[in-house]
């Protein structure tokens, strides 16, 4: 058991004297805030014309390119092509 002992101007000191930190004089490491609430976002999705799914089955079927290939070239999203060509 420590026994602590203060010397009136606000310093803590312990049975040998020498000064204690006690918990509430700890520095603190992070300041807390409150968090920030979430933005509502609309998920939006492509939207591909007939155009786009010829030019991406042009770009596979005869070109004879991979589906990440004609992705690029037909400038869709490659899981999207993927899909069409399954």
């Amino acid at each position: 058991m420590n026994i602590f002992y203060e010397d009136g101007r606000g310093k803590n000191f312990d049975e040998s004297g020498k000064e204690v930190v006690v918990k509430d004089q700890l520095p603190k490491d992070i300041v807390m805030s409150e968090a920030t609430t979430k933005k509502e976002r609309t998920t939006m999705y492509n939207t591909y014309s007939d155009e786009d799914r010829k030019r991406s089955f042009f770009f596979i079927q005869q070109r004879l390119m991979t589906p990440s290939a004609a992705a690029v070239a037909a400038n869709v999203n490659y899981k999207t092509a993927r899909e069409w060509v399954t």
